[in-house]
């Protein structure tokens, strides 16, 4: 009891007793089985320690390195897609050239009326107040167009009847189409040699109407027939294709057929025209 009273009372036996305690420890330690070697045990942590630091070191610098070659492959790879959107607009270029070529190349080749100079125009407008009853071209009075100058065209490998000039500007021009319900046009059938009267529906793709046949041709007529100019009232050239026949119908009361043709012009995709000038006209 007297050394237990005297262990709570005097601190300085308390901190001789931990030393003495503390030095018995240190003793064990410096044994041969286990010996403790300050010096030994901070170099391995260093190095430890260096070896993670180098570790996030390469893989900062790779991660680094990554996104700048991600962004050098993007650069490139958009580069790229602008050189394939070039050569695109490029080859529809080169496309679009070959096939106004092998068009132009077609119409200077085409049988040319005789006594009669072509002049070439480009369509530019259809006139939408009157649902394309007029189509506009960019040849006016200045090369030479006039009034009731017949107009063609050249598709499939023939010369079709668009129609004919109704009004001249200096620089541009107004076509009345043949399938206007204002044009009659003087017809013959290329085959049979039978005459009728051509008339327009009003609409660009409706069919044409060929009126006047006598009934006596109903019997040499045949479906696919061609139908051409006639040249008789002298304001189209002779033997100028006007459309194909569809249809026939033959009406009790009536002495004529009525005989249905589709245009051998396709006027939605009419791009070029010629306007027939008479040679003996010259350009006055």
């Amino acid at each position: 009891m007297r050394l237990s009273r005297l262990f709570k009372k005097n601190k300085e036996i308390k901190l001789f007793s931990f030393l003495i305690l503390f030095s018995l420890v240190c003793l064990g330690f410096s044994t041969r089985t286990l010996t403790f070697k300050p010096a030994q045990w901070g170099f391995t942590v260093l190095s430890v320690v260096q070896r993670g630091i180098s570790e996030i070191g390469r893989f900062v610098s790779g991660t680094l390195n990554s996104i700048a070659e991600l962004r050098r492959l993007r650069s490139e790879y958009q580069e790229l897609l602008d050189r394939m959107k070039d050569y695109e607009n490029l080859r529809q270029d080169v496309e679009k050239i070959q096939g106004e070529n092998t068009r132009l190349r077609a119409e200077l080749d085409f049988p040319k009326s005789p006594g009669y100079r072509y002049i070439s125009a480009e369509v530019i407008a259809k006139d939408p107040v009157n649902l394309f009853e007029t189509i506009v071209v960019n040849k006016g009075r200045e090369a030479g167009v006039r009034e009731g100058q017949a107009v063609t065209a050249f598709q499939e490998g023939i010369e079709g009847l668009v129609g004919r000039i109704v009004e001249t500007g200096p620089l541009s021009s107004k076509v009345r189409p043949i399938y206007d319900r204002a044009s009659y046009i003087s017809a013959r059938l290329m085959r049979s040699r039978f005459d009728g009267l051509v008339q327009g529906s009003g609409m660009q793709n409706d069919l044409l109407e060929l009126a006047y046949v006598s009934k006596s041709a109903r019997r040499e007529i045949q479906y696919g027939d061609l139908v051409v100019t006639s040249g008789f009232n002298s304001l189209y050239p002779k033997d100028i294709y006007l459309g194909r026949i569809t249809s026939i119908h033959s009406r009790e009361w009536e002495s004529s057929l009525i005989i249905l043709l589709e245009p051998v012009i396709n006027f939605s995709r009419l791009e070029y025209v010629h306007i027939l000038s008479s040679e003996a006209g010259g350009e006055d």
